[in-house]
C-alpha cells in the first residue's frame, strides 16, 4: 500500500486490523467469549474486496512489466491486444508464448508475486492448457510449473473454451442465452 502512495497512518491501520482478529459466538442472540482469529481477513470482511483489488493490481503490473522484457513473448492471439492475462473474482488465466523460456518468465513474476504478498497458487487447482504441442514441449512445461496438464475444451463462466475458432452454432446459443436474459 505504501508503493500506491498510501499515507503511513492509513496501512498501519489496515495492517493492525488483519492482525489483530478477534471473534465471538453468538448462541440464541448471545455473545460468549472472544477467540483470536488464525488467518487473517475473512471474506466478507468490508476490507477484503479493497485489499483484494490492491493485491491484484500488483500483480497486474508486474505482468505488464513481465511482458515488456525483451525475452518474453504473447500468446500468438493476444499479441495484438499485449494481453498477458485476465482476472476474475478467484481465477486468474495467463497467456504466453508456449516455450520453456517465456513460461520461466512467468513463473519468475508468479514467483515475486509470491514472495511480496505472501500469496500462493494452489497447485491443486491450477492447469496449464496447450494446443499442437509436442510431448517433450509440453513435459517441459508441466516440469517447470508443477501445474497439471488441461484438456480443452473446457467451459468457463459457462462458455466454452477451446484453441479453435467457436462455430455458428455455439456463438447463437451464446447469443440466445443473452437474448433470453434481456
Amino acid at each position: 500500500m505504501e508503493g500506491y502512495g498510501f499515507p503511513v497512518q492509513f496501512v498501519q491501520q489496515m495492517l493492525t486490523c488483519v492482525k489483530t482478529l478477534k471473534f465471538s459466538v453468538k448462541v440464541n442472540g448471545q455473545s460468549y467469549g472472544f477467540f483470536e482469529g488464525q488467518r487473517g481477513l475473512r471474506q466478507g470482511d468490508p476490507a477484503s474486496p479493497l485489499l483484494f483489488v490492491l493485491v491484484m493490481e500488483y500483480l497486474s503490473r508486474t505482468l505488464k512489466t513481465m511482458s515488456m522484457l525483451p525475452d518474453f513473448r504473447f500468446h500468438p492471439m493476444c499479441k495484438g491486444l499485449k494481453l498477458t492475462h485476465l482476472t476474475f473474482v478467484d481465477d486468474l488465466m495467463i497467456f504466453c508464448k508456449a516455450n520453456c523460456e517465456f513460461v520461466n518468465r512467468v513463473m519468475e513474476a508468479l514467483s515475486h508475486f509470491s514472495n511480496v504478498s505472501g500469496l500462493v497458487a494452489n497447485m491443486e487447482k491450477s492447469s496449464i492448457f496447450v494446443a499442437g504441442m509436442k510431448d517433450q514441449v509440453k513435459n517441459d512445461l508441466l516440469l517447470r510449473t508443477g501445474f497439471t496438464l488441461g484438456e480443452l475444451p473446457i467451459r468457463y463462466l459457462g462458455l466454452p473454451l477451446s484453441s479453435k475458432k467457436w462455430s455458428k452454432l455455439e456463438c447463437q446459443h451464446l447469443v440466445d442465452k443473452i437474448t433470453s436474459r434481456i
